[in-house]
């Protein structure tokens, strides 16, 4: 999958001088711009003239022609997976080209740097093209925080050959990467701790085994499940072992609401949000691992529920309902929902990111 620099009217140029040992190009520039201005006022000719027009209109000349690069490069990333999990490494392409009819030289590139480390850092390295040459540069990525996030280049710089000027800008569509949360236990304490504060039997939520409780709605058998639970109906007309799926009662299952908190784009709230996915996953695994109804409820445009109760549906959830969750920003409906009850729960932990602690309802 790619994502390509393509040219828009709405592109915004900075352009600056070059502050680099405080203006020492910028004053060398000027000294040769009177100098030539007094050559030509005292002995004239040929070589005068030319030395006074060439330094004359060098900066206009130059912008003109740095103009014409920014129009005339195109770039695109690409990355073998957009959806993956932190820490993984993923191979990362650049592709480089010149549209243009004349060369064009002195680019580099502003890097995203926060989130993402690579296998080779090219933010120093100047890269120039021919006319219509390609130029495409291997290299892997890794994201240090789960979330939905801006990785590889995310704008370009262009400089004169003596830099004096440069002119930036953003590139127009950057590379997204939607990078998925670790899976541990780092929500086990709470989790055991909750239990003995609601006063659950042995300390676990008690998950009603009866058939009359057992709904219409099936999925495939999975290692563990109870025979009590599988559809022999189905069974016997395809050979397949089918369970039913449980219709859970308040008194068994529990509720947790998710209340995102919004971002303010610095590495401490990435960090935030990458420990509050962790933590949630933590909470989904554990319920998965030891088949207990979870009631999932999240705000995604309306609020939404997702059940968890066994290793299939937390790798649903883990793929789609954390996807959802990282993806969105916090809404200002999100505060009503701890006072949400799940769809057949009396039971609920709220889970609030400003405060990154386990509420008990």
């Amino acid at each position: 999958m790619s994502n390509d620099n393509d040219l828009t009217n709405d592109r915004k140029i900075n352009i600056s001088f070059n502050r680099h040992r405080k203006y020492l190009r910028v004053i060398i520039y000027v000294v040769l711009l009177i100098a030539s201005v007094i050559i030509v006022s005292n002995q004239g000719g040929t070589f005068s003239y030319v030395f006074f027009y060439g330094v004359l209109l060098y900066i206009p000349l130059t912008f003109f022609y740095m103009i014409y690069m920014v129009y005339s490069l195109r770039l695109s990333q690409e990355l073998d997976e957009r959806m993956f999990r932190k820490g993984t490494i993923r191979e990362y392409r650049i592709i480089l080209e010149n549209n243009g009819f004349l060369p064009i030289g002195s680019i580099s590139f502003v890097w995203e740097n926060i989130v993402s480390e690579y296998e080779e850092d090219f933010s120093d390295r100047l890269f120039s093209l021919f006319p219509h040459e390609v130029l495409k540069l291997n290299n892997e990525l890794a994201c240090r925080y789960a979330g939905d996030h801006e990785v590889g280049i995310t704008g370009v710089k262009i400089r004169d050959p003596f830099k004096i000027i440069e002119l930036s800008y953003r590139v127009s569509t950057p590379l997204r990467a939607i990078v998925l949360p670790a899976v541990s236990d780092v929500a086990e304490t709470d989790l055991n701790r909750a239990y003995s504060d609601m006063n659950y039997r042995s300390g676990r939520i008690t998950v009603n085994s009866d058939e009359d409780y057992l709904g219409n709605d099936i999925r495939k058998y999975t290692y563990g499940d109870r025979m009590s639970m599988i559809h022999w109906k189905s069974y016997a007309r395809t050979r397949n072992l089918l369970v039913r799926i449980p219709e859970y009662k308040s008194s068994q299952m529990l509720s947790l609401i998710i209340i995102k908190d919004s971002m303010d784009g610095s590495e401490e709230s990435m960090k935030k949000r990458d420990y509050f996915l962790e933590y949630i996953v933590s909470i989904m695994n554990y319920f998965a691992k030891n088949k207990k109804p979870l009631e999932i409820v999240y705000y995604d445009m309306e609020v939404r529920r997702f059940i968890i109760d066994n290793y299939d549906s937390f790798q649903k959830a883990y793929y789609e309902v954390i996807k959802r969750i990282m993806s969105k920003k916090a809404a200002e409906e999100e505060d009503g929902l701890a006072q949400a009850v799940g769809r057949s729960s009396s039971r609920k932990i709220v889970f609030k990111e400003k405060d990154l602690v386990l509420c008990q309802n």
